[in-house]
C-alpha cells in the first residue's frame, strides 16, 4: 500500500490498476483509493469479498 499512497499523494496519478491479488488489492481499495477518491481497476483479483467490498464506486474488475 505504501507505493500506491505514493503514486496517489506524491505522483498524482487519476486511477491504480492493479494489484495482482486479492489481499493487495482489498488493502490498496480501502487504505489508498477509497481515503484519496481514485478510481482502481484490477484485472486479476477473484475474491468473492471484493464484490460487496465498500467502494464508493470507484472499484473495477475486468
Amino acid at each position: 500500500t505504501a507505493a500506491a499512497e505514493r503514486l496517489v499523494t506524491a505522483d498524482k496519478v487519476n486511477a491504480i490498476v492493479g494489484a495482482d491479488c486479492s489481499g493487495v488489492t482489498g488493502a490498496v481499495l480501502q487504505n489508498v483509493a477509497r481515503a484519496n477518491g481514485i478510481v482502481m481497476v484490477s484485472p486479476s483479483a477473484t475474491s468473492p469479498a471484493l464484490s460487496t467490498a465498500e467502494d464508493d464506486g470507484l472499484f473495477f474488475r475486468t
